[in-house]
């Protein structure tokens, strides 16, 4: 008899209650300092599962309480068909935020679990191109544990084949090239349309160019704008930034159905993020990407995602959006998405064809705008401008 499909999600980096949008910390800490991680776990219930229901996971491996970890296994073991390890670009020399995997840690809790083990999206990041040397760079006890993950499972998911050229240089030849499952959310069809012109456009990412100003902008994780939008925040801020907060310029989502949503409202797309690019486009909205390192380059090639990084300091959004090509995406999306339901296949993990609308899959906490708190920090920087000009200094 066929076992359930029944997975268990560990790292998954989503919110799912009140509580883990309550304060900073806790936000943070359930989305790993980066709301577009949420986006990798929301796809695969979405496109695997299908149902509304909770699921059953551990939000953040870094925080993880690894003396739990044979009372997990237990749980996995008896109740779970699959464990999937959701991780992003931490191949690299390091980890963003002062992050770093406990590899000896996760490798004893996956030493204990008894079901498959699905691995789908790791990445490299050179951060500054492809270099063919990277792979000498990647310190030793990353490249042990990448290694030690590769016998876990069947066939480890990458993001792009940069990835799996550094793989297979640190020994590692069981890595097959998916992109990233966040791309397949919407199933089997997706054509994207490209509009005439782009009337309404937004910024995936805080952007140095003045002739932006008048965008809206998503932070996914910009702690220093994110605090004062939306919760307590007691240091400075520029004045630009304070105006784009008044405004109402700046928007930061714990729920992945609130950020389609907000996306689906606009024409174009564009700036450094390449998962707020795929959440635009499975939103509906032609989205460019500007960032120059290995990660997203490989993700752009392989997905067939506009990547114009030459034009990140144009100040013409037509311009930009005329370069945007999203006839190859179209075309090659029906044997991306076959390619990565063999991957998934190979682990007995069924893709759907047709997955549910997005409200139907996980109820998500929203995280709100505080206008109250929001006022108490634009007064609080008015104080310290006006201190500023007679010469005082406040202590916080």
């Amino acid at each position: 008899m066929q076992e359930t499909y029944s997975p268990f999600f560990f790292n998954s980096n989503i919110c799912l209650d009140e509580n883990s949008c309550s304060t900073q910390k806790k936000f943070f800490d359930s989305v790993a300092r980066n709301t577009g991680n949420s986006y990798i776990t929301f796809a695969l219930v979405k496109e695997t599962l299908g149902r509304a229901a909770g699921i059953a996971h551990a939000p953040n491996a870094y925080e993880f309480d690894y003396s739990r970890s044979a009372e997990l296994a237990d749980l996995v073991n008896g109740s779970c068909s699959h464990f999937f390890l959701i991780l992003q670009d931490q191949i690299r020399p390091f980890e963003s935020y002062g992050y770093k995997l406990p590899y000896d840690r996760i490798i004893s809790l996956l030493d204990l679990i008894k079901k498959p083990i699905v691995i789908a999206g790791l990445g490299a990041n050179s951060l500054t191109g492809f270099d063919p040397q990277f792979h000498k760079a990647i310190p030793e006890d990353l490249a042990n544990f990448v290694r030690r993950l590769a016998d876990k499972t069947r066939t480890l998911g990458v993001r792009g084949e940069f990835t799996r050229e550094v793989l297979h240089k640190i020994g590692v030849d069981n890595a097959r090239t998916i992109g990233c499952p966040s791309f397949f959310e919407r199933g089997a069809s997706r054509t994207l349309k490209k509009p005439d012109s782009p009337d309404r456009v937004f910024l995936t990412s805080p952007f140095e160019n003045p002739n932006y100003g008048r965008l809206h902008v998503v932070l996914q994780d910009e702690d220093y704008l994110i605090n004062p939008l939306c919760f307590t925040w007691r240091k400075r801020v520029r004045k630009t930034d304070y105006r784009k907060l008044r405004a109402g310029h700046f928007h930061a989502f714990s729920s992945i159905a609130d950020w389609k949503k907000f996306a689906s409202a606009f024409d174009f797309a564009m700036g450094m993020r390449v998962h707020g690019a795929i959440l635009s486009i499975n939103s509906g909205t032609c989205a460019a990407v500007f960032n120059r390192d290995s990660r997203a380059r490989e993700m752009c090639e392989f997905l067939r995602i506009p990547h114009l990084p030459h034009m990140s300091a144009e100040a013409d959004v037509q311009k930009i959006f005329d370069a945007a090509d999203f006839e190859p995406m179209n075309r090659e999306y029906p044997r991306l998405f076959q390619n990565y339901r063999e991957f998934l296949s190979q682990a007995g993990v069924p893709l759907l064809d047709n997955p549910p609308d997005d409200g139907e899959i996980l109820a998500q906490p929203s995280l709100r705008r505080n206008e109250r708190r929001l006022k108490n920090n634009v007064l609080r920087k008015a104080v310290l401008d006006i201190a500023d000009i007679f010469g005082y200094h406040i202590f916080p």
